[in-house]
């Protein structure tokens, strides 16, 4: 066997102890693989060994970087932060590789919750309607009608449903959402709440538009206030009507009718 010095033998455990293969080592030495193997087996107990496999194509470093885009970069999907790993650092990965670095840092994907969007003027005036009544009592509260229109479904919701399932289990009739061919039918309401209880109740036939509304203000309205007031001991003047901003709401027909 060949002999070899002590400064040679401190140069290849100081190798082997910064992560390099025994293979790399070896190469590197000029010495054979066995005296690399056995150096490696009696002096450099403590080294992880090596798991084989495909060598990570993301850094822990790029790892990170690809999480931060998501959470403070304005990226949104894998793929557009696989865009700006090549432009910004010209590492080319796939999206898949991505997805699995951020899944790996604890990052999952869920669905995007919908929600009006909201401008400059939009968040301007929720601003100042809500300092308005900041001091309101619960007195003040309870004199308010609330009114909105909703769609009813005659069959099943449109949204999503979801049920439990083990791992192993096969499909019960619990776990499927019926469907009829026709869709099964819906209907359109308007109706208001208030402190005394539920207010008219209107079904809407087609199209809602500000005529149509103007109706139902001079029916269903007028006599849920009529019952407002009387229920809460009010005087039909301090009731108060709330609806939302939708353009048939807010019409200048509407809003003199209103005043």
């Amino acid at each position: 066997m060949r002999k070899i010095t002590n400064d040679q033998l401190q140069n290849i455990i100081s190798l082997l102890q910064t992560g390099k293969s025994n293979r790399q080592v070896a190469l590197e030495t000029q010495m054979s693989h066995t005296v690399i193997n056995r150096i490696a087996r009696e002096h450099v107990t403590d080294r992880e060994k090596n798991k084989g496999g495909r060598p990570q194509l993301l850094s822990q470093t790029e790892k990170r970087y690809c999480v931060q885009q998501i959470n403070r970069g304005g990226q949104e999907n894998a793929v557009q932060v696989a865009r700006v790993l090549e432009n910004n650092i010209q590492k080319r990965v796939s999206p898949q590789t991505v997805r699995r670095a951020l899944k790996l840092s604890g990052l999952g994907a869920i669905e995007k919750q919908k929600k009006p969007l909201l401008r400059k003027a939009n968040v301007a005036n929720r601003l100042k309607w809500a300092k308005a009544h900041k001091n309101w009592t619960i007195d003040d509260w309870r004199r308010v009608v609330w009114s909105d229109e909703t769609k009813i479904n005659r069959f099943n919701s449109d949204g999503r449903t979801w049920a439990w399932i083990r791992d192993t289990e096969e499909i019960q009739p619990r776990h499927v959402k019926q469907t009829v061919k026709h869709g099964g039918g819906s209907i359109m309401i308007w109706s208001c709440i208030s402190a005394s209880g539920v207010g008219w109740m209107c079904k809407i036939d087609g199209t809602m538009n500000k005529e149509l509304y103007m109706d139902i203000l001079r029916d269903e309205l007028d006599k849920s206030v009529d019952i407002t007031a009387e229920n809460l001991s009010l005087n039909r003047n301090q009731v108060i009507f709330q609806q939302d901003n939708d353009p048939k709401h807010s019409s200048k027909k509407v809003q003199d009718y209103l005043k």
